[in-house]
């Protein structure tokens, strides 16, 4: 891997209105897909995350609390907890919304996630 393709962001969505952060991500996005680039990304936005990682590592009093795909991290509500973080807000609306649902469907972290959800309990009505 060339240096030049690789770019760490420390926060970058801190204090940025939502049109601005939505363009970011598919800056971010665009970098990733069509140029190639490794983004390292640091934020306590776990929805951030939710919409850019494809690995997402937990840092905890600094040692490595988890590592793991997206969907293991952030539906790991003991996790996210004692490192001080809390789900994406889609994940902890469909958590309430499924609670008592004996449909298996998985949780969804992704707004892409969320809408095959609402889709299959549309298809099922």
């Amino acid at each position: 891997m060339n240096p030049c393709d690789l770019l760490l962001l420390d926060e970058p969505s801190a204090s940025l209105d939502p049109a601005t952060t939505r363009h970011l991500v598919k800056l971010i996005k665009h970098l990733n897909t069509h140029h190639g680039y490794t983004l390292i990304i640091v934020t306590h936005d776990i929805n951030l995350a939710s919409l850019l990682a494809k690995r997402v590592i937990i840092l905890n009093d600094g040692n490595i609390a988890a590592d793991g795909s997206p969907r293991k991290i952030l539906t790991d509500d003991n996790l996210l907890k004692s490192a001080r973080l809390e789900p994406p807000i889609l994940t902890l609306l469909f958590k309430q919304l499924l609670k008592d649902s004996t449909n298996s469907c998985q949780i969804p972290v992704t707004n892409a996630e969320a809408l095959e959800v609402l889709k299959s309990y549309q298809n099922h009505e």
